[in-house]
């Protein structure tokens, strides 16, 4: 081993390299405009504010995501897509449901099937009976 790769290997040397590498890359200018520690904390609190807005807004936005809507047209929507209905039939359950009371709501139709009797309606057609079967099984 030679005395320069010797040189290498001492701690000074690293010292002394790390230092003139720094001197080298080293940001101009941060010398001379020395922050205080106010201005520094000052600083740290806006970007903590900053993160806390954000972290609010995401959390405001994700209980708005998943709020559950009352609306009885998304609830009715929900179902035709649920039970796989095709336009025609959903076009038909719209029929059926303008045909019902006010009181009672078209989505009511698919949990009672007493609905779908000749009675309430005012005519049975062959797609109605069809829809009907679909939906009860019966």
């Amino acid at each position: 081993m030679s005395l320069q790769n010797l040189h290498q290997l001492l701690p000074n040397s690293w010292i002394r390299d790390c230092s003139v590498f720094c001197e080298i890359y080293r940001i101009q200018g941060y010398d001379v405009e020395i922050l205080s520690w106010s201005e520094i904390g000052t600083y740290v609190l806006g970007a903590f504010m900053i993160l806390l807005a954000a972290w609010q807004t995401a959390l405001a936005l994700m209980r708005w995501v998943k709020k559950p809507s009352h609306s009885p047209t998304k609830l009715l929507a929900t179902l035709i897509r649920s039970h796989h209905l095709s336009r025609a039939e959903s076009k038909l359950i719209e029929q059926v449901a303008k045909q019902l009371p006010e009181s009672i709501p078209s989505t009511a139709l698919f949990i009672d099937p007493r609905l779908w009797d000749s009675n309430s309606l005012g005519t049975q057609t062959s797609d109605v009976l069809e829809l009907k079967r679909k939906l009860f099984g019966s």
